[in-house]
Order: structure tokens, then C-alpha cells, then sequence
């Protein structure tokens, strides 16, 4: 496992725009349709023990984590969680990034998402996350981005 920070200073802003659902405690109900699509997504993709379910993604909005799914043409395309994160009062954890490599439009990519949600939602924030070794796109979309690797 390899654990990253973003530090605000050393953040790289890509300026895509995007059609971004925030959903948290307040909304989570009325988006369950685009939550079960985003998990069927994955599901179709990638073969992973810890995905989580719809009762799991109903416990984390209860618990305050906010998921943000990308959506083209009202179709999810990619989904990422954030937490509040004890180490600094002003962070965040981002976690179970996940975006749909079978996709019409290849202009949709994971930097750009996650540039896009750190730049409109968590600018000024200091933001950690934790990825697996074997898993070379996303360590390399985070170092793109500004992550720093730490101990």
C-alpha cells in the first residue's frame, strides 16, 4: 500500500468541466438510482472482494462521507468517495476512485474528474489516500496531480 497527500500548494488543476452528482446524507435517497449504476460499473470491470454495496454506501453517507459520480448523458462514467480525515483538521481522504474504462468518450478520464472535484469541493484542503501497489494508473494520475508520496 502506498499513502498519499495532496498539500493545496502543489495542486494541479486541470480545468475540465464536468456533470458532477454530490451526494452525501442529505441527498443520498433521491440518487440511488446513479449509486446502483456507478456499482454495476464497476462490477462489470473489475473483479474486487471490498466493493462496496448499497447498503454499505447508505451507511457511509449516514456516517458524513460524500460520493461524487461523474455522469455523461445522465450515465455514470466514474465515482469517488471523500471522508474527513483526523491527522489535520482541514482534510480529507479520498478513496475508491473508480472510473469506467468502456466509455463512448475517452475525453473523461480520471485526472480530470478527480482535478475537477479537488478544484470545486476541497480547494485549500490538504487531502491523503492509500493505493495499492499493484495498481500503476492511479498511482501515476495522483503523482500527475500533485500527490506526494509519504511514510
Amino acid at each position: 500500500m502506498i499513502n498519499f497527500r495532496l498539500l493545496p500548494k502543489d495542486f494541479a488543476y486541470l480545468g475540465t468541466e464536468y456533470n458532477v452528482v454530490h451526494i452525501n446524507s442529505e441527498n443520498y435517497k433521491e440518487n440511488i438510482p446513479y449509486i446502483e449504476k456507478t456499482i454495476q460499473n464497476f462490477n462489470a470491470e473489475i473483479e474486487w472482494k471490498d466493493m462496496f454495496d448499497l447498503e454499505t454506501a447508505i451507511f457511509r453517507f449516514k456516517t458524513g462521507m460524500d460520493m461524487f459520480i461523474g455522469v455523461i448523458d445522465d450515465e455514470p462514467f466514474a465515482h469517488v468517495w471523500f471522508d474527513e480525515y483526523d491527522l489535520i483538521s482541514t482534510s480529507k481522504f479520498l478513496s475508491n476512485l473508480f472510473v469506467k474504462n468502456k466509455t463512448e468518450n475517452k475525453a473523461y478520464t480520471g485526472k480530470e474528474f478527480v482535478s475537477y472535484i479537488i478544484h470545486n469541493y476541497y480547494s485549500g484542503v490538504v487531502i491523503f489516500c492509500e493505493v495499492d501497489d499493484w495498481n500503476i494508473r492511479s498511482i501515476k494520475l495522483f503523482e500527475y496531480l500533485g500527490f506526494k508520496k509519504i511514510k
